[in-house]
């Protein structure tokens, strides 16, 4: 089986993609909509009530009758009266009697509207209690129906004026056209009396306003909602992008499309109490972080079997914090769970760390440094350590570590002592696990691939960006390097997808 998988995943779905980015950024998406929904509840409940109250008002369309507003056309006399109903001349005298100071005030609380095709006009007001909205209501209402009978009153008035003068003016003419014109005159004189003394039925208040029983502002309930509903579109915007900015590889496909090498396993996400000792395995129970390191175990295995004596693996990473040591210090531990000797050796001395997993925390007297100077032999600095798990008498893990840092480390790990110290290890052991440096921070990764029978990368979700990765594969192209794996770190949720013991393996290895 070929072992290069490490070809790119096909494009997410957008709905995939919008289903993975809600996932990323659900605490911020949370956040902002509650606080959203939060800041339109407290704005709602500090605003004072408010209540709107209607009265109705019905339009009869006189006809064409002199006098009559819209022409004898019912939708146009409707509108006209709607722009009429908030002019100066109707609402001037409703400011003072509603203890309004001005008539631009009593607008701004007024709206006046027209149902359709019911010929009613609908005169809403707003105040800051149920009374005087109704009162504000009617009284509008009420202005309006004086102003259109005092406006009607007045144009009769002026049509009675003018039909007298004409028909005096033809007081004591014979001639025929003379009489006949004063005739009509009369007529027109006796219709326009009789319009004027009858009752005006153009407008009628038909439904007086009466007082509401609650506000209709603020509504925190619904403002809470619209809140919520708004905060959900803003988190998403600006989940959006943060993922636009963000240049972590928060996914194993995006993992597998900057590091083009095998998987060799997804290890969970742990949540430590900042102790490096309890992140160790404990391979006598079940759990998902057992079986990841089982499934490395397995498939490291399977890239050894055309190879009896490849046992040596460098471990590294890209960047600090993606856990190498932590992988280092439990793939010992898996291979000892399995019964075989195992040397963990901490080449990493710029910031040893690997002795920490072990809890030997001030407590290495020799390592790595001492035997590579000659000061001390392998089988007396390498000290047996307790390996949770390791229940076999054959199994067993010895540490090879430090407590101090070197200055110039690529003097030793490119020494000929480096190269018989392996040499003298692969005989004493069954696998030697090698915690190195980052690749991006020193070059002894690089230098210690040469003498191991290979590099194993450690890629931590959410912590290594795009441009580090590049960096990173660039290094090993040009140092001609192929990793044998990588190891993916950080997953959360199961790393297995089937369940406990699902394996995720690899064939043979093709040089």
């Amino acid at each position: 089986m070929d072992l290069n998988t490490g070809s790119p995943l096909a494009p997410q779905s957008d709905l995939r993609g919008f289903v993975t980015l809600v996932r990323r950024q659900a605490v911020l998406i949370g956040v902002v909509a509650v606080l959203t929904a939060a800041l339109s509840l407290g704005l709602s409940l500090l605003q004072a009530d408010k209540y709107r109250s209607t009265a109705r008002v019905l339009y009869t369309d006189p006809g064409a009758a002199s006098g009559a507003i819209g022409g004898g056309d019912p939708a146009r006399a409707v509108d006209t009266f709607v722009r009429l109903a908030t002019t100066d001349d109707v609402l001037e005298p409703v400011a003072p009697a509603a203890g309004i100071a001005t008539t631009d005030e009593v607008r701004k609380r007024v709206e006046v509207t027209a149902t359709a095709n019911a010929n009613l006009l609908n005169v809403s007001a707003v105040a800051s209690s149920p009374t005087g909205a109704a009162n504000l209501a009617n009284a509008v209402a009420s202005a309006l129906i004086s102003w259109r009978n005092d406006n009607r009153e007045q144009q009769f008035s002026a049509r009675i004026a003018s039909l007298a003068q004409q028909l005096a003016a033809l007081a004591g003419k014979t001639s025929p056209s003379e009489t006949a014109a004063a005739s009509d005159l009369r007529t027109q004189l006796a219709e326009a009396r009789a319009q004027l003394e009858a009752p005006d039925p153009e407008l009628t208040l038909v439904n007086q306003a009466a007082a509401p029983s609650r506000p209709f502002s603020p509504r925190p309930t619904r403002n809470a909602i619209i809140g919520l509903i708004a905060g959900l579109f803003l988190g998403l915007g600006l989940a959006a992008l943060r993922e636009r900015f963000d240049r972590r590889l928060h996914g194993l496909d995006e993992i597998e499309q900057a590091y083009p090498w095998p998987l060799l396993g997804m290890v969970p996400a742990v949540s430590g109490n900042g102790r490096r000792n309890t992140n160790l395995v404990d391979f006598t129970r079940i759990s998902a972080l057992a079986d990841a390191y089982r499934n490395i175990r397995t498939n490291l295995g399977l890239l050894s079997l055309d190879l009896a004596d490849r046992k040596v693996w460098a471990i590294s990473s890209a960047m600090p914090g993606e856990g190498k040591s932590a992988a280092t210090a439990n793939l010992a531990n898996a291979f000892a769970s399995a019964g075989l000797r195992v040397l963990a050796l901490s080449a990493d001395l710029h910031r040893p760390a690997l002795h920490e997993y072990y809890g030997l925390n001030g407590k290495v007297r020799a390592g790595l440094i001492e035997v590579l100077a000659g000061e001390v032999k392998v089988a007396d600095a390498a000290r047996p350590v307790d390996a949770p798990g390791v229940t076999t008498r054959k199994g067993r893990v010895d540490l090879l570590a430090n407590d101090r840092i070197f200055t110039d480390p690529a003097v030793l790990l490119q020494s000929s002592a480096m190269v018989d110290l392996l040499a003298s290890a692969r005989l004493a052991y069954d696998a030697i696990v090698i915690d190195c440096p980052p690749l991006l921070h020193t070059a002894e990764a690089s230098l210690l691939d040469r003498l191991t029978d290979g590099l194993i990368l450690v890629a931590r979700l959410d912590h290594i960006t795009h441009h580090e990765a590049l960096r990173a594969t660039r290094i090993l192209e040009t140092m001609q390097i192929k990793p044998v794996g990588v190891i993916v770190a950080g997953v959360k949720g199961d790393a297995n997808a089937y369940g406990y013991g699902q394996a995720h393996t690899y064939g043979h290895a093709k040089d």
